[in-house]
């Protein structure tokens, strides 16, 4: 059996000169990408200052809320995407009471500068409020929401 000379390259197809001797075998194997295990909470905002801005004081916040801002902010964060940190309703179903309910408790937490709608049934948290690893990216969203 035959066996690889090993060969180290940061990345092979950056390099422009690859010397192989003749008669030479290669193998290429892909290197297999770091496990990133992710904790099984969020992080929220305390309402502290830093370098990058002030944080919004979620509980605080949240220990103000009336009950129908209560039960939206709690469907928001059940349907709340890390990726895109927006929060889509449209796959439940709700009935007229609910919207109703809905409509008044989206305008309370709007006040609260805690919500806003992207489009319909598409809400976004602010992301100074739930922090995920995309918060740069969310924060310039958040900034072009109306």
């Amino acid at each position: 059996m035959k066996e690889f000379q090993n060969v180290v390259t940061q990345n092979l197809l950056e390099d422009t000169v690859f010397h192989v001797h003749k008669n030479t075998q290669l193998g290429l194997f892909q290197v297999p990408k770091k496990y990133k295990p992710q904790p099984p909470f969020r992080k929220i905002g305390n309402g502290m200052k830093g370098q990058h801005g002030t944080a919004y004081p979620l509980l605080e916040t949240a220990l103000e809320f009336s009950k129908p801002e209560a039960w939206l902010f709690a469907i928001l964060l059940k349907t709340h995407s890390d990726k895109s940190g927006q929060s889509d309703i449209s796959k439940l179903t709700f009935t007229k009471v609910d919207l109703n309910n809905l409509s008044k408790a989206y305008a309370l937490l709007k006040q609260r500068d805690l919500v806003k709608r992207v489009k319909r049934q598409v809400y976004m948290v602010n992301p100074s409020a739930i922090i995920t690893d995309k918060w740069e990216e969310h924060k310039e969203v958040w900034k072009g929401l109306v």
